[in-house]
């Protein structure tokens, strides 16, 4: 009888929760989900398994998570988790408050 080798198995990989540009300072400390962001925009939140996701903030209610800011600015949904904390930037972006859709991929938060 010829033995059957078993392959092992790859470790899976570490859920991607900071992205590089975090460690530049960029970002605010984390705010409790019922305290309510000042400014209209995509923020990071730390969903219910601890990853890092962006949402939108319109000014009354969170939408829903995703995986990149982008995508969080193209949704105008509401979430049904809106007690999740939540960052945000530390200084303004260069181009000013605005609509979250003209987010460079520099922006960090």
């Amino acid at each position: 009888m010829t033995s059957i080798p078993f392959m092992k198995a790859a470790p899976a990989p570490a859920p991607m929760t900071e992205r590089p540009a975090d460690v530049a300072g960029t970002c605010t400390a984390w705010f409790p989900g019922d305290a309510q962001p000042v400014q209209i925009g995509v923020y990071q939140r730390r969903n219910s398994l601890g990853h890092i996701v962006y949402s939108h903030w319109d000014g009354e209610q969170w939408g829903w998570n995703h995986p990149s800011p982008w995508a969080a600015a193209r949704d105008t949904e509401h979430s049904l988790a809106q007690q999740l904390e939540w960052r945000g930037l530390t200084v303004p972006p260069a181009e000013g408050y605005g609509p979250a859709a003209h987010q460079t991929e520099n922006e960090a938060c």
